[in-house]
């Protein structure tokens, strides 16, 4: 990160050092729970110094540059009716008087907050997920196996993208018919509380569902053929939702897969202390994606 410092002064000053300092910060508040706030990076230059004489009245120009981590989660900031989350960056200058002087004189600081956006690594081929599981008939009966594979072009994607999909289906081996799939594109909140359960909400952005086949039949995508797209909506507040992953609060998205096969049990309700009620999804077969600003 580089920037420039702009000092002007109308009378003298004491000054001892200029820092620039820049800070991460994390925070997230349930409904009526106190607002709990963690620090987890602080970096500070110290860009000049002034022992020898005080600073005259004029104007000072300063650049300087700060070499940041190979990575820091991305900014990110949610406002809901249950839960409240931020991660945010603050870039701070301070120039400090000398110590003979700290009593009387304050510092003289001024801050603002940055936005960081971090891109993931870019995946340059195919995602694939391949789900492959016995077919049972009233729960123990063994009818075979199917397998599903699902395939999407990469890994990133940046707001109003598509996101295309493609479908092999092998139910050869199975007696019974694959009446459906569906693939869903969802987001997930997740706040980890120090000494308790982590909380987490889920929304489906989007989905899509299509028939299966018959029993001993496949289907495959035809030369890659696209069978559909998952749209990213930009809807509300979304063009601040990118993916993030801080030491307590994380935003990620998964496209998930789905059968007729699966149980309801994976989608349900918990009850979560100070009776606040989030769903919860546990997925069991899904690809995890990113959404980055371009």
């Amino acid at each position: 990160m580089k920037g420039c410092i702009y000092i002007e002064l109308i009378k003298e000053f004491p000054a001892s050092r200029l820092v620039i300092e820049f800070t991460g910060i994390e925070s997230f508040q349930l409904t009526n729970g106190k607002k709990q706030i963690f620090e987890h990076f602080r970096h500070s230059v110290p860009i000049s110094s002034f022992q020898e004489s005080d600073m005259a009245p004029g104007q000072y120009e300063y650049p300087f540059t700060i070499n940041l981590p190979a990575y820091i989660p991305s900014s990110f900031k949610i406002e809901a009716e249950r839960l409240n989350a931020e991660v945010k960056y603050v870039l701070s200058g301070r120039l400090e008087p000398k110590e003979s002087h700290r009593k009387k004189v304050p510092d003289l600081s001024y801050s603002n907050d940055i936005d960081v956006q971090t891109r993931p690594p870019l995946s340059l081929t195919p995602l694939s997920l391949s789900k492959r599981e016995e077919a049972k008939k009233f729960f123990f009966f063994s009818q075979g196996f199917y397998q599903v594979e699902l395939v999407v072009e990469k890994s990133a994607y940046a707001l109003n993208e598509s996101l295309y999909v493609m479908i092999n289906i092998d139910n050869s081996e199975c007696a019974m018919p694959l009446r459906f799939i569906e693939v869903q594109l969802v987001r997930v909140f997740e706040v980890l509380i120090p000494g308790r359960k982590p909380k987490r909400s889920i929304e489906i952005l989007d989905s899509h569902r299509m028939d299966g086949v018959e029993a001993h039949n496949s289907r495959y995508a035809e030369n890659n053929k696209r069978l559909f797209q998952l749209n990213l909506k930009t809807e509300g507040q979304l063009n601040r939702y990118t993916s993030t992953k801080g030491r307590f609060v994380s935003c990620s998205y998964k496209l998930v897969l789905l059968t007729n096969y699966d149980r309801i049990k994976k989608k349900y309700k918990r009850t979560l202390p100070n009776n606040l009620e989030f769903t919860v999804y546990e997925p069991e077969y899904s690809i995890n994606l990113s959404l980055i600003h371009i």
